[in-house]
């Protein structure tokens, strides 16, 4: 006899996307380019908009390395869920800076608290006019420490923004919402 699953469960097995495992990592580089011999070996995930994501592991560190399309800033806002179940927020752009969801929902950045992680930061180029000018990234690297986030298994999602001459932004994985960490993917390390 065939027992049919009821929507509602279809639709909260549908939402949650398949976990991935982290590539074994080898003298990474913090140099915002996904294209040293450490990163040629790990697997690539494309996350949309020309960007591709690339993850690794050792006993020590997670590394994320994003490739970006020309042009591009490619800001990143990393998404982790702790052991309590706490969201946290690492922010990489011209500065970098990090926030955990509270009660009454998100918190300024403090810029310069990145303890346990860092990302290359977006290159100052000087002014024109005024405005301040950036230089476009080849790659948008993150280091965090694994103590930071003890366990094997990391839920997680990827916002990257400035993304090309449009300016575009995606999601990693699609459909991903910061709110909701049953559509974020899990990453075994």
């Amino acid at each position: 006899m065939r027992y049919l699953m009821p929507a509602a469960l279809l639709a909260l097995a549908a939402a949650a996307p398949a976990p991935i495992k982290a590539d074994k990592a080898a003298s990474m580089l913090m140099d915002g380019h996904c294209t040293d011999a450490a990163w040629t070996r790990a697997k690539g995930h494309d996350i949309g908009h020309g960007a591709n994501l690339k993850i690794a592991a050792d006993a020590d560190f997670v590394w994320l390395c994003v490739t970006p399309p020309a042009e591009s800033y490619a800001t990143a806002d990393l998404y982790l869920v702790d052991k309590a179940g706490a969201i946290h927020n690492l922010h990489a752009s011209a500065q970098l800076g990090e926030r955990v969801k509270g009660a009454s929902g998100w918190p300024d950045y403090v810029w310069g608290n990145n303890v346990g992680w860092y990302g290359n930061p977006v290159a100052f180029s000087g002014a024109r006019e005024g405005r301040v000018q950036f230089t476009p990234s080849k790659g948008r690297e993150l280091q965090i420490a694994r103590s930071k986030y003890p366990g094997d298994r990391w839920t997680l999602m990827l916002e990257v923004r400035a993304l090309g001459a449009a300016n575009t932004e995606t999601v990693f994985p699609a459909g991903a919402k910061e709110d909701d960490t049953k559509t974020w993917v899990t990453v075994q390390l």
